[in-house]
């Protein structure tokens, strides 16, 4: 939950803010009453999302339903570094998906993104799988000149009050610069290597009710060139207030080789929805604190710590917040992050 939240930050201070502009939300007179038709378009990189895509372009997406149980995406633009590519064709990212929907059974999709870069191609496919509440089935990959870089995989299936969701990972460290950044207890001694890495495990969930959750997390790591493995297993628990308050807890344990892969670690996440009794004001809090057993470049533990708060208003179309990150890690300089964002929601 922290590293979603470091993700966005560290997303909003790099990039700066884009702007887009959303047009032709209508049914068209030549087709069924029930057809549908959108078309956005972005000028700056906003993300467009198709499937598991958050492909950060400036261009088009439209979504269509000509009929109740079919759903159509596609989208074409150019990336943030085109500037440094060769050519608007040479540029150009492009995909889609294709899936349907409404359906009482369950529903299917897939997606294919291709990017055609001035150095290499790439090629993203996705498919996703649900059948009525039990069964949700995901699986994607990504082909890079006649190599495959990655494969996800993952389930949940659900039964009464539990949920089973196993997974499976493959992927090269240097495709996930970000994953290194706001996951460095479990990837930043691999920042200057190419590993390959493998990761499988589960997650069990016990719901209560729509307010209390218990649950049990394994992962199995092995690292290809370092010829090691590591195993983390850890317990889960989450409470949500009918207000939207929530407060979850992870503590967990990493057994491996190497110092750098034998810790304990705890991390939290708190939100509290109308501080102070300030209609659409909000708070969320997170931190994770890691006690290494032996030393680490020098350090026996890591803190990362992120504060924001802010204040929605105008029926919830403008957003207000000031963010702070705070960060001690044995792979990264220490240092304090602070923004304030003004967005503008349609």
């Amino acid at each position: 939950m922290y590293d979603n939240l470091y993700k966005d930050l560290s997303t909003i201070a790099n990039n700066g803010c884009s702007s887009q502009m959303v047009g032709l939300d209508e049914n068209l007179e030549s087709v069924a009453s029930d057809s549908d038709y959108r078309l956005n378009l972005s000028f700056v990189g906003q993300p467009l999302s198709v499937g598991l895509t958050n492909e950060r372009v400036a261009g088009l997406e439209l979504t269509a339903s000509p009929v109740a149980a079919l759903s159509i995406e596609a989208f074409g633009g150019l990336p943030l570094d085109a500037v440094d590519r060769r050519g608007i064709v040479e540029n150009l990212v492009y995909g889609g998906r294709i899936g349907t929907q409404h359906l009482s059974l369950g529903q299917i999709g897939l997606s294919v993104i291709y990017d055609n870069a001035e150095d290499y191609s790439e090629e993203i496919t996705d498919m996703d799988l649900t059948i009525g509440p039990w069964l949700a089935i995901n699986g994607s990959s990504r082909h890079t000149e006649n190599v495959w870089r990655e494969h996800r995989y993952s389930a949940t299936l659900g039964w009464e009050a539990f949920t089973l969701s196993p997974l499976y990972e493959y992927f090269f460290i240097e495709d996930d610069a970000c994953r290194i950044e706001t996951e460095s207890h479990r990837f930043g001694f691999l920042a200057d290597t190419d590993e390959t890495i493998y990761v499988t495990g589960t997650d069990l969930g016990w719901e209560k009710n729509d307010h209390l959750n218990f649950g049990i997390r394994t992962r199995h790591f092995t690292y290809e060139q370092r010829d090691e493995e590591a195993l983390y297993y850890g317990g889960l628990f989450s409470l949500k207030a009918s207000s939207g308050n929530s407060l979850s807890f992870e503590v967990g344990t990493m057994q491996g080789k190497q110092p750098e892969t034998i810790y304990s670690l705890v991390q939290a996440e708190a939100t509290i929805k109308d501080i102070f009794g300030i209609k659409g004001g909000f708070c969320g809090l997170t931190g994770r604190y890691i006690d290494y057993d032996h030393q680490v470049q020098d350090r026996t533990m890591a803190i990362h710590t992120a504060v924001e708060t802010g204040l929605r208003f105008l029926g919830g179309r403008v957003e207000t917040k000031l963010s702070g990150i705070y960060q001690e890690d044995p792979y990264f300089e220490d240092h304090f992050e602070g923004m304030l964002t003004i967005a503008f929601v349609h």
